[in-house]
């Protein structure tokens, strides 16, 4: 079975439905960056083991959100019980829910960064006139796909419209809701409910983690990108 395929398998009935509308625009992107010369292909041991490394960094956010997630999805006196064990050590318990938000917060931050390591890494932007790619913001990079792939469903999903405020902290909790601000002192911040943010995240997360495998399947199905030529 595809890595794609094992995915799939794992997604939620919503998540499946929402990553059909997605799967062949992902494919075909692969096809158009290949067919301009645009693909990467040989990878050196050196880079490979930093991208292993940075890829283990990111995923420690995911655990701490996971651990989270764990404690307030329990049941209320457990739960109490739990927070007030910890407040005894000296923990700071009595924001939970706001620390909870705030590691989402960062967990979208750090997806969004994931999707540009990839895209970095597979993709030769010198050739689209962009150089140290790595270097420059998920917008210009986003930019550059969507000058060069207009049509393609997948490149226009993306925006860095909730990245920007989250990855600049100019963002707050209030009222159940999630405010964006456009700089720290933006007169008419977007409102973004919390359900709907945390919707949100997990397209982007099932997008980021389904490009990457889709690349693997299809051009390294022995999982080996090591290619010194």
């Amino acid at each position: 079975m595809s890595r794609i395929a094992q995915f799939k398998d794992r997604l939620a009935q919503g998540d499946k439905t929402f990553f059909a509308d997605y799967e062949t625009p992902i494919k075909e992107l692969f096809d158009g960056l290949e067919a301009k010369g645009l693909l990467n292909s040989n990878f050196d041991e050196p880079k490979v083991k930093r991208v292993m490394k940075l890829i283990r960094s990111s995923n420690s956010p995911v655990g701490l959100l996971k651990n989270l997630h764990k404690l307030v999805s329990l049941p209320e006196a457990e739960r109490n019980q739990i927070l007030s064990d910890l407040g005894a050590k000296g923990f700071k318990v009595e924001n939970i829910p706001e620390q909870y938000l705030t590691v989402l917060c960062h967990m979208y931050q750090v997806t969004a960064e994931r999707l540009k390591l990839h895209f970095v890494m597979l993709i030769d932007f010198s050739k689209l006139n962009l150089e140290d790619a790595d270097k420059k913001p998920l917008g210009l990079i986003l930019g550059k796909l969507k000058e060069n792939f207009p049509t393609n469903n997948f490149v226009n999903f993306l925006s860095t419209k909730i990245r920007n405020p989250i990855t600049h902290y100019s963002y707050y909790f209030e009222n159940g809701k999630l405010y964006l601000c456009d700089g720290h002192f933006d007169q008419y911040p977007r409102e973004v409910d919390l359900a709907e943010f945390m919707k949100e995240s997990r397209k982007l997360n099932i997008l980021t983690e389904s490009f990457f495998l889709i690349y693997l399947d299809k051009y390294r199905p022995s999982g080996n990108l090591i290619l010194e030529e």
